[in-house]
C-alpha cells in the first residue's frame, strides 16, 4: 500500500511477496537515488545495514533489510545495485560501498557521487591553476568535502526540506539503535523520503547542463572503491576527514587519466607518483600525501579544542 509523507508517494518493502513488484518498477526507471541507513553504518564493513532505499523521481522503495535478510539482494536488488545502466545519485557512496560489499557481497555501481559533484561544481567557478611545481607543495590543491545538509542549504534552499532533515538527524543522533527497532517510525520514513528526494533536487542543481557527466561517473566509481578496496580497515584519522582524496576527480581533458603511481602513503595506504611526497620524506619512508598531512592536521585542531 502507498502513502504519501511529505508529499512524496513511497512503499515499505518489508515482506518477500512485496519484492517482485518494488523492483519491476525501480527497473523501469534509468536514474535512481540511493540511500543506506543501519546501526554504526559510518563504520563501513563494520555496521548493521538494516534498510536500503531506491528511490525513482517518482516514488520511494524502503527495503526492510532487517526483515528480508541476504534474500532481498539474491532476487534482483543487487543486480540492480551492480547494474551500470542504472545511475545511482547518492551522497559519499563510500561506507555504503564497502559495507555492501564485504558484507553483502554487492559491487556497488554506476553511481554519481553528488559529494563529487558538489566539489567539481566549486571547482568549475575558480580560474584554472597552471602552477607545475612539485605536486607535495601544491596545498591548496586539497578539497574540503561539505555534508548533505550544508549543500542542500547552499543550493537547494528548500527550507521545509531542510527543516525535516534536521528533525530526523535529532532523532537519529539521540538514539543509535532507531534503525534496528520495528515498526519503523514515521519519522524514520519521513527521513528515507527527504534524503532521497533532496538527492534529485541537488543533482539537478548541480548538473551543470551534463558537461561533467563522463568525469563524475569515472571519479565515483574510484570513490566508491576508496573504503571497499582496503583489506582492513583502521577507522582512524586517515579516514574520518573533511577532505576529498587526491586523484579521485579526473582533469577535464579527452584522455581522463589519472597520474601514475607506484609510492604508497602510509597513511591512506593509497599509491601516488613520487613527487607527491617531499624529498625528506621519500628519504626517510614516512611517506604522508597532501591529503593526510592535512588530515593529522584537523584531528589535532579538533583534540585542541
Amino acid at each position: 500500500m502507498a502513502t504519501i509523507i511529505l508529499d512524496q508517494d513511497y512503499m515499505l518493502v518489508d515482506k518477500k511477496a512485496d519484492v517482485p513488484e518494488a523492483l519491476t518498477e525501480i527497473r523501469r526507471h534509468p536514474l535512481l537515488a540511493v540511500d543506506c541507513k543501519g546501526f554504526k553504518l559510518g563504520g563501513g564493513r563494520s555496521g548493521d545495514l538494516t534498510v536500503i532505499i531506491v528511490a525513482t523521481q517518482t516514488k520511494v522503495f524502503i527495503f526492510d533489510v532487517l526483515k528480508l535478510g541476504q534474500r532481498v539482494f539474491d532476487d534482483g536488488l543487487g543486480a540492480i545495485l551492480e547494474d551500470k545502466t542504472k545511475e545511482k545519485l547518492m551522497f559519499d557512496c563510500r561506507r555504503d560501498a564497502d559495507n555492501l560489499f564485504h558484507q553483502r557481497k554487492v559491487q556497488l555501481t554506476g553511481v554519481l557521487d553528488l559529494q563529487l559533484l558538489e566539489v567539481m561544481y566549486r571547482k568549475r567557478r575558480l580560474p584554472e591553476s597552471e602552477d607545475e611545481s612539485r605536486r607535495s607543495s601544491r596545498t591548496d590543491e586539497v578539497q574540503p568535502l561539505k555534508g548533505i545538509l550544508r549543500c542542500i542549504e547552499m543550493y537547494v534552499k528548500d527550507v521545509a526540506m531542510i527543516e525535516a532533515k534536521l528533525r530526523c538527524q535529532r532523532q537519529v543522533l539521540g538514539d543509535s539503535h532507531v534503525w534496528k527497532t520495528r515498526p519503523l517510525s514515521e519519522k524514520l520514513k519521513s527521513y528515507c523520503c527527504v534524503d532521497t528526494s533532496a538527492l534529485f533536487t541537488l543533482y539537478n542543481k548541480l548538473k551543470g547542463g551534463g558537461r561533467d557527466h563522463s568525469r563524475l561517473v569515472i571519479a565515483s566509481d574510484r570513490y566508491a572503491d576508496t573504503f571497499r578496496c582496503l583489506p582492513e580497515r583502521t577507522h582512524g584519522v586517515f579516514e574520518f576527514h573533511p577532505f576529498l582524496p587526491l586523484d579521485i576527480i579526473p582533469e577535464a581533458d579527452d584522455s581522463f587519466e589519472f597520474p601514475e603511481a607506484s609510492t604508497k602513503c602510509i597513511g591512506c595506504l593509497r599509491l601516488f607518483p613520487a613527487d607527491e611526497f617531499p624529498k625528506a620524506q621519500l628519504r626517510n619512508k614516512q611517506r604522508f600525501c597532501r591529503v593526510c598531512i592535512k588530515a593529522k592536521s584537523y584531528a589535532l585542531t579538533k583534540v585542541s579544542k
